[in-house]
């Protein structure tokens, strides 16, 4: 999860039916397609200026402070409960969800502001910051039951995928997740190999109705 997006939010609303089809987001036939929240801030060119990539480091550090030790800060749990609602009204692009759990212990229902994923026609939820998080062991102790929002409610169950099969969603997840990319251990444009490397250690959900 992460708080600003570099995806252009011209997007079609999704038509009837689940939550962020591929075809509700431009998905391209035989190709892969991922989006992620992430940030305008681009990463540099190979010519890029001394203070472009001192402004990308100084976001890079911005961005791992407001999860220190993989935890949200006050600052970014305050971000998050305020995407979670924006996200959930149906006024951001299609692909930024509010998935809704409830909760291990309290039992209540809990928000968490997510971006949906779409590899080869499957729809996946990604947690950048591995297992150990509220959202993560709340949807294992439901036993994947979830809701996602997105001006209207879904009702799904989240399977985790085998650690073998993440190495291809987590390489098109970094591709399209500058945001993401202070917290994966693993270049955007390294090899599947490497990739395949880290999957045991970040969680990746594939979306399934409700059944």
């Amino acid at each position: 999860m992460t708080l600003c997006s570099d995806v252009s939010t011209n997007e079609t609303k999704p038509s009837p039916g689940p939550l962020l089809s591929a075809e509700s987001v431009n998905h391209v036939p035989g190709r892969s397609v991922s989006y992620v929240l992430g940030c305008s801030l681009r990463e540099p060119r190979y010519n890029a200026s001394y203070e472009e990539i001192g402004g990308l480091l100084a976001w890079r550090r911005f961005k791992r402070w407001l999860y220190r030790g993989h935890r949200p800060n006050a600052l970014a749990r305050a971000l998050n409960r305020g995407w979670a609602t924006v996200y959930a009204l149906g006024i951001a692009p299609n692909y930024l969800v509010t998935l809704e759990v409830a909760g291990r212990r309290s039992g209540r229902a809990i928000s968490f502001p997510l971006v949906m994923a779409v590899v080869d026609g499957q729809r996946y939820l990604v947690s950048m910051l591995g297992a150990d998080v509220a959202w993560v062991r709340n949807l294992r102790a439901a036993d994947g039951h979830a809701l996602l929002r997105h001006g209207r409610t879904e009702r799904v169950r989240l399977e985790e995928i085998a650690v073998e099969k993440r190495g291809p969603v987590l390489k098109a997840y970094l591709q399209r997740a500058p945001g993401a990319r202070p917290h994966v251990a693993v270049d955007k444009d390294a090899p599947l190999e490497k990739f395949a490397a880290i999957a045991l250690q970040i969680p990746v959900f594939r979306v399934l109705a409700a059944g």
